[in-house]
């Protein structure tokens, strides 16, 4: 890459850098959107803005006309009422049950042991692409998947006897870049399921939608993002950083797993298997438990509406058994405490979801 091409894509970076750091915290940035839209409805009202939309439901054109916020009565609706909608919002009581399941398994270690498991077994060859594919999925840790995606990018790169910078901008970009792309259900599809939930039923439809909406999306995007990520990291990023012999392949045994990590992997597989006979006992007799009236799973049906507990208890049975294999689990009294920790991450999600009822409440 020219020395020109070079400077201005870091200039560039680093520009995207400096603005993305003064941004404020998404809590004051919908706070300060809620305040747009406040004034922006007196506004609006004051010139006879209105919006049209057709109704699949009655199959008519209706019509809706800007309400100014501002009043009185609207004010003082919004401020007696957000206790209530808060209580009652969509987003929430998905995203405290599927953060508590998540959690279990997330702070228990499992998906850390399971990642590195297969990236120390991946051949070189392919070892970026999969890399790559981990630290995309890695946002099922939240937070703490960066982490991991751009330090084990580092070591594994420096193993290869690469720049383990390109490492630790490959995982940081897969992670982040693609933070909402999955194979896994992972707490920001509770989180969107929720708010898309919301958003049907403002318009007057009454129905549930869980948080495998958008998987088939989020699949497919996991595909993409990996391929994507893999050229742009071979053909740009290493013409940017540099490729250079790096550290022995001595620095991966420290991230080989240890005994109990390998027997709570073995675990979790046994509990997964119970929970998939489980569900087989209760979705593939004709008239099991899981099944509608009429025998069948469409367009409606209790595992339909049950989906959340049903991956709220998957990923229970996979945490607990993983836990009782490492040993971090030894009594009953251990499972609340993880279940705990999940709901703690829930909290800034929780605090985040304030400003909207300043709009959710009309």
């Amino acid at each position: 890459m020219k020395k020109n091409n070079k400077s201005f894509l870091i200039n560039f970076l680093k520009l995207v850098e400096t603005l993305g750091n003064k941004l404020p915290h998404p809590f004051i940035l919908f706070t300060i959107f809620s305040i747009i839209i406040l004034f922006l409805s007196f506004i609006l009202s004051k010139f006879g803005v209105s919006i049209s939309y057709f109704d699949i439901k009655t199959q008519t054109e209706n019509v809706i006309n800007i309400n100014n916020l501002l009043t009185y009565e609207n004010l003082r609706d919004l401020i007696s009422g957000i206790p209530t909608i808060f209580i009652n919002f969509p987003s929430l009581k998905i995203v405290v049950l599927m953060m508590m399941a998540i959690g279990v398994v997330d702070n228990i270690g499992f998906f850390n042991v399971l990642m590195r498991k297969y990236l120390l077994k991946t051949p070189k060859n392919v070892i970026t692409t999969v890399f790559i594919f981990m630290a995309v999925n890695a946002n099922i840790m939240s937070d703490a998947g960066t982490i991991f995606a751009i330090t084990m990018g580092g070591i594994l790169f420096s193993a290869l006897g690469r720049n383990p910078k390109i490492g630790i901008i490959a995982g940081f970009a897969a992670c982040s870049g693609g933070f909402t792309a999955n194979f896994f259900v992972a707490g920001t599809d509770a989180l969107l399921a929720g708010i898309t939930e919301q958003a049907a039923h403002s318009v007057g439809y009454n129905i549930t939608v869980n948080p495998l909406c958008n998987y088939y999306f989020m699949a497919a995007a996991t595909l993409l993002l990996t391929f994507v990520i893999t050229f742009v990291t071979e053909k740009i990023i290493v013409k940017v950083e540099g490729d250079y012999e790096g550290l022995s392949t001595s620095q991966l045994n420290e991230y080989k797993l240890t005994e109990d990590e390998e027997r709570g992997l073995k675990y979790s597989f046994y509990s997964f298997i119970i929970f998939v006979i489980i569900m087989g006992i209760l979705t593939i007799p004709q008239n099991a438990f899981f099944r509608n009236s009429d025998g069948g799973f469409l367009p409606k049906s209790p595992l339909l509406s049950s989906i959340v507990m049903i991956i709220f208890f998957l990923f229970l049975f996979v945490g607990v058994g993983y836990g009782i294999g490492t040993k971090k689990i030894k009594s009953s009294r251990d499972i609340p405490k993880y279940l705990q920790k999940g709901l703690s991450q829930a909290i800034p999600l929780m605090v985040t979801l304030l400003p909207h009822q300043f709009l959710y409440i009309y």
